[in-house]
């Protein structure tokens, strides 16, 4: 089996790119559990990239923002008893 060197970012990039807008993957350590997650600025977040997470990510969309889903998803009478969606 071939394996591929691959190099991370620096913290400081990755904030750049979350300023940016982008989805970025936060990754734990190889001897740890060698998962990652999704992060993404709250505020920037669209429809697009809460189907990208949820399709590719497996997994709960976790907010600390519970007017995350201002779009009309929820409303605000729902979101803050939603930790979990």
């Amino acid at each position: 089996m071939k394996t591929t060197e691959r190099s991370l970012n620096t913290i400081e990039e990755a904030i750049e790119e979350i300023k940016a807008g982008r989805i970025v993957i936060v990754v734990d350590d190889e001897d740890r559990e060698n998962e990652g997650d999704f992060i993404a600025a709250a505020a920037t977040v669209t429809d697009e990239m809460i189907n990208f997470m949820t399709q590719y990510g497996r997994g709960l969309l976790r907010t600390q923002n519970y007017r995350l889903f201002r779009r009309g998803m929820l409303d605000d009478t729902t979101a803050p008893a939603l930790p979990f969606v």
